[in-house]
């Protein structure tokens, strides 16, 4: 029988598909290290950008291993101006754990932001995505805006990480949430770097007995998009030009019946915003991911929600006017 060797070609040997790799050992020349051999002409090709910003390509010169393999804790400033590896993408090395694709997923709540939130509120929005959010849209200082607060993880995030945050609800779960209406903001106008809304998506969930409680209408019926309508035309008035909207919202299937809230939505949010892009969030922990509604999911020919969309919208930075 042929085998193949570690490298993928034909070997003489029959046991060489059985033998592990040879181990991977660095020489120096120069003050660089690079794969004993490897040429020094094939090291010195420039790298892939996923080798830079994800640190498998750093060139290592005489600041940093002298002859010896003595490490030095200096690097002169003058031999740093010399790295292949512009500067602008040492600058991003710092932004490499934001999510890069259109599909979120985060299994846990609070993971990187323990004390975020509550994770056992019903529907609470992954500190991860705020965190996404907030670093790509805000800057230190800036002001964050969660009209729709519940436990409190967007403007918990916001604040570690240096920005500004109002946080409200109509039943305030704690003590730094103010108590406000969604579709009346207390914040002045043109003042919010970002606001991210996680609203209810129709009446499935009881999240309090108030009355106004936009949660409290289905969403078949119209008066839950024009209510909303209401929350997206405050979030206008407060965004600055150029400012942008994180909302998140699901569709709803319930009693045989599709409705399809997030696409409602999105069409009224685009009388007001520029549209960005559209995520997916994937949904976790909810009370239908178990073994016997995945049963009647396949039994009755429906589908379990299994995301959530966030829409990203920008404020056009040229609007006048509230």
């Amino acid at each position: 029988m042929r085998t193949l060797n570690w490298r993928g070609r034909p070997s003489a040997n029959r046991c060489a598909s059985r033998m592990p790799p040879p181990p991977f050992t660095c020489g120096i020349d120069d003050g660089r290290t690079r794969p004993a051999g490897r040429s020094a002409a094939s090291f010195d090709d420039s790298p892939h950008p996923r080798q830079i910003f994800t640190f498998t390509y750093l060139p290592l010169r005489t600041p940093f291993i002298w002859p010896g393999g003595v490490p030095s804790t200096m690097a002169p400033t003058a031999s740093l101006a010399q790295s292949v590896v512009p500067a602008e993408a040492w600058e991003m090395l710092g932004r490499t754990d934001l999510e890069a694709y259109t599909s979120w997923d985060f299994p846990s709540q609070a993971a990187g932001h323990p004390d975020a939130g509550d994770a056992s509120f019903n529907g609470v929005t992954p500190a991860g995505c705020a965190a996404n959010l907030v670093r790509r849209y805000s800057g230190p200082g800036d002001l964050v805006v969660d009209p729709m607060a519940g436990s409190g993880t967007i403007g918990d995030v916001a604040r570690a990480l240096g920005r500004r945050a109002v946080s409200f609800d109509l039943v305030p779960r704690r003590p730094h949430i103010l108590r406000a209406d969604a579709r009346a903001w207390p914040v002045p106008t043109k003042t919010a770097a970002l606001a991210v809304i996680d609203s209810p998506y129709s009446d499935n969930v009881a999240y309090s007995a108030d009355p106004r409680c936009l949660g409290r209408i289905s969403c078949r019926d119209p008066r839950f998009y024009d209510e909303m309508e209401k929350v997206v035309s405050e979030a206008h008035r407060v965004l600055r030009p150029g400012g942008v909207l994180g909302w998140i919202i699901a569709d709803e299937y319930r009693g045989g019946v599709y409705t399809a809230v997030g696409f409602r939505l999105l069409s009224l949010l685009e009388r007001h915003f520029e549209p960005i892009d559209t995520i997916v969030l994937v949904r976790h922990h909810d009370r239908s991911a178990s073994p016997m509604w995945e049963h009647r999911a396949r039994r009755f020919n429906f589908f379990l929600r299994g995301f959530k969309f966030l829409f990203i919208l920008r404020r056009q930075a040229g609007e006048s006017g509230g």
